[in-house]
């Protein structure tokens, strides 16, 4: 009878401590910013301090072949996210079309997106593809991502981000 209780107790000790390892497993993983799509650890649109791209233009990618920061001068709100510019005519560009100008999978990392997974992107990693923007956490990301566009990831990670996506 003894040893019936011990062991009671000895799994619910042990239950705890999974419980807890898997907590901190998740906090840990929501601090990197990667989490599972299915999750919803994410809005339409991936925001540093409430901007868009960390405030580069999302315009200057498309009409510069670059990225430039925006000035607070120069912006815009679309999807409750604060979006700048380099200038006033790219905040017009973004204004007359928006979804045109913004990047794909709301700005997180395409690489991560191809796997199911979020996770913010570095807007100085980039790359366009049939006039659409594409961020990327780190070169390594956007190298694996292009690697794989011949295998048909582009659609496979639209289709993954449009099932997933708050609306």
């Amino acid at each position: 009878m003894y040893t019936k209780k011990r062991s009671t107790k000895v799994r619910y000790i042990l239950l705890i401590i999974v419980a807890l390892a898997s907590l901190s497993g998740l906090i840990a993983v929501k601090q990197m910013r990667l989490s599972p799509l299915s999750w919803g650890w994410f809005g339409p649109i991936s925001t540093s301090h409430g901007m868009g791209l960390d405030g580069y233009d999302s315009v200057a990618y498309h009409t510069e072949k670059k990225a430039l920061l925006g000035s607070s001068e120069h912006h815009t709100k679309w999807q409750d996210v604060e979006w700048r510019f380099a200038s006033k005519y790219n905040q017009a560009l973004f204004e007359a079309n928006p979804q045109r100008y913004a990047p794909q999978f709301g700005g997180n990392c395409a690489n991560a997106i191809s796997r199911g997974m979020t996770k913010k992107a570095d807007p100085q990693v980039w790359f366009m593809n049939d006039d659409m923007l594409y961020v990327f956490y780190g070169e390594d990301a956007k190298k694996a991502f292009i690697e794989k566009i011949p295998n048909g990831v582009l659609k496979r990670s639209h289709e993954s981000w449009a099932k997933r996506t708050i609306q």
